[in-house]
């Protein structure tokens, strides 16, 4: 499998995606130096060496770049509306039908609620759950187009 993090912070999730299968490689990208050296020297503690950490400013044409195929995909960086749907819009091109996209924080602030909002509305997206503290996107044609919410 191929993994996606965007915003790798002290890199504790990063941790989690990567351990479950050491074969599967996880592409991390984080925008602070300081931050990419602390998950950096996480890692090498559990002797983590499936993971690549890109840092620097998460861009569209990086991002395009790198990604050959996305199969599992995290979010949780810059949560603006404008960033959101831009991590969201490369990510859906380099999709597959049985990939899954991660948004973390959907209900953080306004933005985030209206780039949840037009992200479940996209069309090459066929269903989601809203988990409340983030977002699952699925792309199978098979699924009929729904949202599913989590009532608390």
């Amino acid at each position: 499998l191929t993994i996606v993090e965007l915003g790798t912070s002290l890199g504790v999730t990063t941790a989690y995606l990567a351990g479950v299968d050491t074969r599967d490689k996880v592409y991390t990208y984080e925008g602070c130096e300081a931050v990419a050296k602390i998950a950096n020297e996480n890692w090498k503690l559990l002797g983590m060496s499936n993971i690549c950490c890109l840092v620097g400013p998460i861009i569209a044409d990086q991002l395009k770049g790198d990604l050959k195929q996305v199969d599992v995909a995290f979010v949780d960086a810059n949560h603006t509306y404008e960033a959101s749907m831009m991590y969201f819009d490369v990510l859906a091109q380099k999709v597959h039908e049985k990939s899954v996209v991660v948004m973390d924080d959907i209900h953080h602030s306004e933005e985030m609620e209206r780039a949840w909002k037009d992200i479940c509305a996209d069309e090459r997206v066929t269903s989601t759950i809203d988990l409340y503290q983030m977002g699952l996107v699925f792309f199978d044609k098979h699924y009929w187009k729904r949202n599913y919410r989590m009532r608390l």
